[in-house]
């Protein structure tokens, strides 16, 4: 029976994945005057934003209690830090950290993970999230769970738990995952009610992501356009090629077309209907837009809080018999609130058109995932001295950028939490540690942190 698929435990139970354990330090144990910690208790912390220093009431996220970076989804278990939508119907791992802001040790403890159908009433805890069917379609469960066991003062772990048959239940793709850490050494500061919301922003050990999944398409693709706030807010859609030289010369053989719901359209039109790069190809039932252009956009669309609306992505070829269409042609397709902050988006690979219908196939590109997307690169990765890391930045914003071992120990900051402004950013590592020392042989990982998100990458330094 379906339903059942969703009660196994995490398979890596209470491992620390190689080369991403971090250990915080002094500057998390200091938290302990804030978070009411008492003598000699550990105090486990899943961040609800990156903000988040485990105060009970959650005056740090208060808004954003529902933007987790402590979780992520990876649609293969290989213990990546970047999150990707998990596909309709496919298998997942979704990965939970954890830390200790305490000053003890903790000896063990259960993460336990659960999914429910953002079209419900997810306040109700637990009859929401725990075997909640809609007839014979279930909307919400725990996924699974997995152990803790000796987590040190001022240490983090990540564990793993496999999400497979993730639901493809035809009307919802827009998911919340809640993490729950349970343990009698870190009882919950506030006693659990109904309202999860209020579970969330009380306690520390409880967190909350909101997601996507994407189903699998041959010749397009079903994409979110959502509110997550709790208040309106003015929308911005973008399509932007990659390569513009390559794409204007696509677009003049091909059709990229967007349908829209016809609640969309009309906010749209009910806006003024601006936008660069967009054509009207029909209204009524079924709007369906023209990308005309290499930077495209709708502009000004009003949301309320809550509102989702999906767009559809086909491509048609128009095209002489013969002519070339080799070529893969790379999109981005961005949300923005209000014209400039990116809140979400996908990259699309669209393929070379099929022959028989003269479709082109339209494929999510894992590593162009949108929400982090920072551009984050070392050159060189593979160094015998410094490196320069390169990130860009949608907007102005504070930015930190570190750089740690491969047990997980900060070894340099080349930024703390520094003023930044939008664009791109190029900072040199010069290979050495804190304490002026050479960094010696070995794996490095360098982490750019800001309100909007965090990415990660490896760099190696070879002597």
């Amino acid at each position: 029976m379906f339903h059942s698929s969703f009660h196994h435990a995490g398979r890596r139970f209470g491992r620390n994945l190689a080369g991403y354990t971090r250990v915080i330090g002094l500057s998390a144990i200091l938290g302990l005057a804030s978070s009411g910690v008492a003598f000699s208790q550990p105090d486990i912390i899943i961040k609800d934003c990156v903000a988040d220093i485990g105060t009970s009431g959650n005056p740090e996220c208060y808004n954003t209690y529902f933007l987790s970076p402590d979780i992520w989804v990876r649609n293969s278990c290989d213990g990546g830090t970047l999150h990707e939508n998990p596909i309709a119907g496919g298998n997942s791992c979704v990965y939970v950290k954890l830390t200790n802001i305490g000053n003890a040790t903790l000896g063990s403890g259960v993460v336990h993970l659960y999914f429910g159908a953002a079209s419900t009433s997810l306040s109700n805890w637990p009859q929401r999230w725990i075997s909640y069917y809609q007839g014979t379609q279930i909307y919400g469960d725990e996924i699974g769970s997995a152990c803790v066991t000796d987590l040190c003062p001022g240490c983090t772990v990540i564990v793993e738990i496999p999400w497979n048959d993730v639901p493809s239940n035809v009307g919802y793709d827009h998911f919340c995952l809640l993490a729950r850490f349970k343990s009698n050494e870190d009882p919950m500061q506030v006693v659990e009610g109904p309202v999860i919301q209020d579970n969330t922003r009380d306690n520390n050990n409880i967190a909350w992501k909101n997601l996507y999944s994407i189903r699998p398409s041959s010749t397009g693709g079903t994409y979110n356009v959502y509110n997550g706030r709790p208040y309106n807010v003015e929308t911005t859609l973008r399509f932007d090629a990659v390569n513009d030289e390559v794409a204007e010369n696509w677009l003049q053989t091909h059709d990229l077309l967007v349908g829209l719901t016809p609640e969309l359209f009309q906010k749209w039109q009910a806006a003024g209907g601006e936008g660069d790069g967009i054509e009207i190809v029909e209204e009524g039932e079924e709007p369906t837009i023209r990308i005309s252009g290499v930077n495209a956009a709708l502009e000004n669309i009003g949301l309320a809080a809550g509102e989702e609306y999906a767009l559809t992505v086909t491509v048609d070829y128009r095209g002489n018999e013969g002519d070339d269409d080799d070529e893969v042609v790379q999109w981005l397709f961005t949300q923005h609130e209000g014209p400039e902050k990116q809140i979400g988006g996908i990259g699309i690979d669209i393929y070379p058109t099929d022959e028989a219908d003269g479709r082109g196939k339209a494929v999510r590109r894992e590593e162009m995932e949108i929400g982090h997307r920072f551009d984050l690169k070392a050159r060189p990765n593979i160094a015998n001295a410094g490196t320069t890391i390169g990130f860009t930045l949608s907007m102005d914003t504070r930015a930190s950028l570190e750089i740690y071992d491969g047990s997980g120990q900060l070894v340099r900051v080349l930024l703390s939490d520094e003023e930044q402004r939008a664009g791109n950013h190029e900072i040199i590592w010069d290979g050495t540690l804190s304490n002026g020392t050479q960094a010696p042989s070995g794996t490095y990982f360098y982490r750019l942190e800001t309100p909007e998100g965090t990415m990660e990458k490896q760099i190696k330094i070879v002597r």
